[in-house]
């Protein structure tokens, strides 16, 4: 694997892991909410962005409403809520 990918990888699971205000993890609070059937999951996705990633993930409700919950994960290592539903499930 190169090494574009590792850090890619490692990005996605750094944000999944974060602690969630709702309790657990972002990936469990998320999971949780794609378990309804109303709610299709787009899936987790990470780009390239000034040095670090972008990860996002994108759930659709009801068939038309798009939600995107975004994190940036800096080349130094940090990780921002970069929306309002990432802020709004971060710990």
């Amino acid at each position: 694997m190169e090494k574009m990918d590792k850090d890619r990888v490692e990005a996605e699971s750094r944000v999944k892991e974060l602690p969630c205000s709702q309790g657990g993890t972002v990936q469990e609070y998320l999971d949780r909410q794609v378990s309804n059937p109303s709610v299709e999951d787009h899936g987790w996705s990470a780009t390239p962005f000034e040095g670090g990633f972008e990860v996002e993930r994108i759930v659709l409700l009801f068939g038309t409403k798009e939600l995107k919950y975004r994190w940036r994960v800096t080349s130094d290592g940090k990780i921002i809520a970069v929306n309002g539903k990432a802020v709004s499930i971060t710990k």
